[in-house]
């Protein structure tokens, strides 16, 4: 227990020297007062641009200004031309359906013309999902000087949760004029690849108006690659013993939601000598499957992280699950070392030959990866 409150407590001091430009990306703000600035600014996910940025002129800068959504009239991140525009959101909190909001947004621009669709990734707290997942968001319309909200509801009926397709109105309020749209309108799904064709129809009902189809959607970002470890037994009834693993891990991380969060999983195979209380010695080999979370402070060239796993044990004697920490550094987005501690969930021991408390572990690991924006041509 020491060891992983020592572990935790050196990991997140040490990781909180590294954190503070974490994210920063090459951006040009356009202000309302009609000035242009560049320079770089954080986007951990696109819920955080909800009400203003975070910029600084340079990696290098110490200054870290903030810009509210007031202050900002278009955000442009220049390395996928991913653009933000100032939007008004009138709407009921999804979670507390008294409390009205009407306030201005940052939202990402992804269709312009007659109609510009915005996707608003809105903040956690305002989530409703009960059996819908797909209501982290809401798309805003906005015609002439007109803004309308498209989203969808799950709302507590009797002992019931119904879901209410509030996007399905407000099309049909907006396309009264446009027939043809309407004709299948009660089975469109909320999701881009329904959405986006429709207002897409709508304004090329409007050909005298140029229309386009932004980018939609950043893809998920995937790391892959081998690891090694070296494996020290600890805290057992007088059983010694080491070993080591190799294996393969890989993560995969939503951009739009978090890019500091991954999801992991890996295989590896893993090689224990030791000696039991008979000093009989020992050379067994087992297999686990790691399943866990990683959160990395930042996206520098040194960024620590810390991962938490539930890791399956399994060989042909015995199966147990085992449940850990690591904290590290990547270096470069590349070279992983980090140290790892893994506990087994039960400690009763029925043979001491096979069955292990706690697992030490020092790893080194290499990752692929890649991350690729999805464009509408």
């Amino acid at each position: 227990m020491k060891k992983i409150l020592f572990l935790t407590l050196f990991s997140t001091v040490f990781a909180s020297s590294f954190g503070q430009y974490s994210y920063f990306m090459k951006a040009r703000i356009l202000k309302t007062d009609s000035s242009t600035i560049t320079g770089f600014v954080k986007k951990t996910s696109e819920s955080s641009l909800n009400y203003g940025v975070k910029f600084i002129n340079s990696t290098t800068d110490n200054d870290i200004r903030e810009f509210s959504i007031t202050d900002i009239d278009q955000l442009i991140f220049l390395d996928d031309s991913t653009v933000f525009e100032q939007v008004k959101y009138e709407n009921y909190k999804l979670t507390n359906n008294t409390v009205k909001i009407n306030e201005y947004r940052l939202a990402k621009k992804i269709v312009i013309g007659y109609a510009d669709l915005y996707k608003l990734q809105l903040p956690e707290n305002e989530w409703n999902i009960v059996f819908e997942h797909k209501n982290t968001f809401v798309y805003i319309l906005k015609i002439d000087t007109n803004y309308y909200v498209l989203d969808q509801k799950e709302k507590l009926e009797g002992s019931d949760y119904r879901l209410f397709k509030n996007y399905i109105g407000v099309l049909r309020y907006i396309l009264k004029d446009y027939p043809k749209l309407t004709s299948n309108i009660q089975n469109l799904k909320f999701n881009d690849k329904q959405i986006i064709p429709l207002i897409e129809k709508l304004n090329n009902e409007h050909s005298d108006i140029s229309s386009k189809v932004l980018i939609t959607k950043e893809t998920p970002i995937i790391y892959h690659g081998p690891t090694i470890s070296y494996a020290k037994l600890n805290n057992f009834i007088n059983i010694e013993g080491s070993g080591y693993s190799l294996g393969y891990k890989a993560s995969i991380i939503l951009p739009e939601v978090n890019r500091h969060i991954s999801s992991d999983i890996g295989f590896l195979m893993e090689q224990i000598f030791y000696t039991d209380l008979k000093n009989n010695k020992y050379n067994k080999l087992y297999f686990k499957v790691p399943i866990g979370l990683t959160y990395t402070f930042n996206n520098s060239k040194i960024a620590p992280f810390l991962s938490f796993a539930i890791s399956p044990y399994f060989s042909n004697e015995f199966s147990e699950f085992f449940f850990g920490g690591s904290a590290g550094l990547t270096f470069y987005k590349k070279y992983l070392l980090s140290f790892s501690i893994d506990n087994k969930v039960s400690s009763e021991e029925t043979d001491l030959k096979v069955h292990f408390d706690q697992i030490l572990l020092l790893n080194i690991g290499y990752r692929f990866g890649t991350n690729k924006i999805k464009m509408n041509k």
